[in-house]
């Protein structure tokens, strides 16, 4: 993204932190070798992490194409 000059790369980049902040978190939550879908995490992967690659990701896509 900073290669390529992304006027919210730093925006985007904040976002990305808080996510892996948030599934390092919830990594802690879940046991190793079980399977539990949380309430949390169901809400992250459908809000947080949806939203942000539906929009953020998205935006950045669009700005890679019309360089091209």
């Amino acid at each position: 993204m900073a290669m390529h000059k992304y006027p919210y790369f730093t925006v985007h980049k904040n976002q990305r932190d808080q996510i892996v902040e948030k599934v390092l978190k919830l990594q802690e939550t879940v046991r190793p070798g079980q399977a539990a879908m949380t309430a949390d995490l169901m809400l992250f992967l459908e809000n947080g992490l949806g939203d942000h690659i539906m929009e953020a990701d998205k935006q950045y896509a669009s700005y890679l194409k019309a360089k091209a």
